[in-house]
């Protein structure tokens, strides 16, 4: 994945209703050519069919997801006493830049919701190295504003030794 290119999509499909309540937590593992650091931007879409369903998000935005998170990787250490497995926190207290080659865990908390997936809805992961929207009046979310990540070229590790997962609190759905 290209830090300013398209972004990278893992997708679920529920085979029953289901209500995906609280805070998610998304583990990579990644490794940068190019660059010793990049700013990884999660989403989570929900689609049915083809359409993508869409919320009202912050300044009345319209075309929102159902939650995102961002993790800036050289400043992926974990505060140990603060954080749980649904819901990483980090200390930010020094940036470890990546070596040449170098494959490392990146925790990233997403915001809290609460959404209804009904069989056969898709859950659509998505990861990239800028936000998810323009910064536009007209087309996209404003003020709100993050700078894109470094240039670089990400690649995701997952299986085998590589664990990477999305965790996510969900019961049945009720009336």
């Amino acid at each position: 994945m290209s830090t300013r290119g398209a972004p990278v999509g893992f997708e679920w499909v529920f085979e029953e209703d289901v209500d995906v309540i609280g805070p998610m937590a998304l583990r990579v593992y990644i490794k940068v050519s190019g660059g010793d650091d990049a700013v990884l931007f999660a989403g989570i879409r929900k689609f049915r069919g083809r359409r993508e369903l869409t919320f009202e998000g912050s300044y009345g935005f319209a075309y929102d997801m159902v939650t995102k998170g961002w993790q800036r990787v050289a400043h992926r250490d974990l505060d140990q006493g603060l954080s749980t497995p649904e819901q990483p926190v980090h200390s930010h207290v020094r940036a470890e830049p990546l070596l040449p080659g170098e494959i490392v865990p990146v925790e990233i908390a997403l915001l809290p919701q609460a959404t209804r997936f009904l069989k056969g809805d898709r859950l659509r992961l998505e990861l990239r190295g800028t936000w998810h929207y323009p910064r536009d009046p007209f087309r996209g979310q404003f003020p709100a504003f993050y700078p894109p990540s470094p240039r670089a070229i990400c690649t995701v590790h997952c299986g085998g030794n590589y664990d990477s997962r999305l965790l996510f609190g969900y019961r049945p759905a009720t009336q």
